[in-house]
């Protein structure tokens, strides 16, 4: 598939080391859940959270009133008045978008060997080529199928699925959000990466407001 070596390899996005299965999985430490996870190759190969940060504890929950900055801040998109609520809904919004973190939080308990994807991680996926020079994804095939404002979505041809869960104070009657809003891996002031399934670029912004949280790790000795 490469045109190099007469191989079996059937899509040429694996000569780069991109692994596209959705089949690995993320367990949190002592928090035990499991995530699927993808990886990509672009200078160097990271595996990829393919959803949104599912981290809770009742005693660091937090309702709107508290500052975006308090240490160990997080919340559940829509603020349920209990948090055991929130999370118990089977169909709710902490199934389908997890939490929402700052900054502080997440490095305080992230799993060994994880970490906040960085600013050129984040715009590294728009950049990630096949062997043949093409760039391979835009926005929308970042972006979930579903659970999104009326109208918007992605085709999430990268198994990505990052999804809009991040308008916090919204009362979810519209059935989803504009916006995805990512905490990004940064000094200060902190950073987050704003998109959205119908445009095509991702804009950093300096913003220290909670968002959805995704991690990546580092691959070595990757198999493809």
């Amino acid at each position: 598939a490469c045109g190099n070596c007469g191989g079996t390899v059937t899509d040429p996005l694996l000569c780069e080391g991109t692994v596209l299965d959705g089949g690995g999985v993320m367990t949190w430490g002592v928090h035990e859940y499991a995530t699927k996870t993808v990886q990509y190759t672009n200078g160097i190969q990271l595996e990829w959270m393919t959803e949104n940060c599912h981290y809770a504890d009742e005693a660091l929950y937090s309702n709107q009133n508290t500052s975006w900055n308090t240490t160990g801040r997080w919340a559940i998109y829509g603020y349920p008045e209990l948090m055991s609520d929130g999370v118990s809904e089977i169909d709710g919004f902490w199934v389908k978008y997890g939490g929402l973190y700052n900054y502080n939080i997440i490095n305080s308990i992230k799993p060994d060997g994880w970490r906040l994807p960085t600013e050129e991680e984040f715009m590294g996926l728009l950049d990630l080529q096949d062997v043949q020079g093409n760039i391979v994804f835009t926005v929308n095939d970042l972006c979930s199928v579903e659970d999104w404002e009326v109208g918007q979505g992605g085709s999430n041809d990268s198994l990505m699925n990052f999804k809009g869960g991040g308008r916090i104070f919204s009362d979810g009657s519209t059935g989803g959000a504009q916006k995805a809003y990512y905490v990004v891996k940064s000094g200060n002031p902190r950073k987050r990466v704003t998109f959205q399934s119908d445009s095509n670029s991702i804009e950093v912004q300096e913003n220290s407001a909670l968002a959805s949280v995704r991690l990546v790790r580092e691959v070595v000795d990757a198999e493809v």
